[in-house]
């Protein structure tokens, strides 16, 4: 806390979070301020305990994933993100891709690295975040055999990415849930369209059992279990199967 009240506020905004952000986290709380008095004073910030502090910035937020061998990625996607996000949909930003290319490279990275961005009003990507695994954005690539190729036996020089007009991806169950608002807003006409035009992440008639226990053996069983445990939870997390 001593380091936080140091820090200049002036005329600037920003974010308090854990590094560590996972959905069993016991306190995964995102504070804005400006102004150091305004921190919670319940947070438990402490040697064994830090925090990240970074400039706010404000923006659209994407996502990108990527695959890498020896500093060079084999395969990418990158989609407009929010907190939760269930629905994507390939763009190309190419500052993102400038960005984790040069990043890539710059750090020889080899594996599975994904991204979250803020992109201000100026075009220039802010990296927010970095995680070394796999994003729930390669649903992007359900049309893209390739992509077991850019993990197991590259072809140099290739980069694999999202065919152009690939229908976006979503899970049924979270835009089931996102009904109600939808009918509040009046939005029931642009999201069949949507929920039409797109692929449900999961669904795959030639195998259609993930499809079926995910929605009616999984969920119920998650359910029951934060019921009987008494487990607080505010949505459900389709892509990782978690309650949240």
């Amino acid at each position: 806390m001593r380091q936080l009240r140091e820090v200049d506020f002036t005329g600037r905004e920003f974010v308090l979070k854990p590094p560590e952000w996972t959905c069993m986290a016991t306190d995964h709380r995102v504070v804005v301020m400006a102004d150091p008095a305004a921190a919670p004073p319940d947070l438990a910030i402490g040697r064994d305990r830090p925090w990240v502090l970074q400039r706010r910035a404000a923006g659209r937020e994407y996502c990108a994933h990527t695959t890498c061998h020896d500093g060079r990625i084999t395969a990418y996607t990158c989609s407009e993100s929010s907190a939760l996000q269930l629905n994507y949909h390939h763009v190309e930003v190419p500052a993102i891709w400038l960005w984790a290319r040069d990043f890539v490279a710059a750090h020889r990275l080899s594996g599975q690295v994904s991204f979250d961005f803020i992109v201000g009003d100026d075009g220039v990507p802010y990296a927010i975040e970095c995680n070394p695994r796999t994003h729930s954005a390669v649903v992007a690539f359900h049309d893209r055999p390739e992509l077991a190729a850019a993990y197991l036996d590259p072809v140099p020089g290739e980069v694999v990415r999202p065919r152009p007009g690939s229908p976006p991806v979503h899970w049924l169950g979270a835009e089931l849930g996102r009904l109600p608002q939808v009918l509040r807003r009046r939005a029931l006409r642009p999201w069949l369209h949507d929920l039409l035009r797109g692929k449900d992440a999961v669904f795959d008639w030639r195998d259609p059992v993930p499809f079926l226990v995910a929605h009616h053996v999984q969920l119920p069983v998650l359910l029951l279990r934060a019921l009987a445990e008494g487990k607080r939870w505010q949505r459900v997390n389709w892509a990782t199967g978690k309650l949240v």
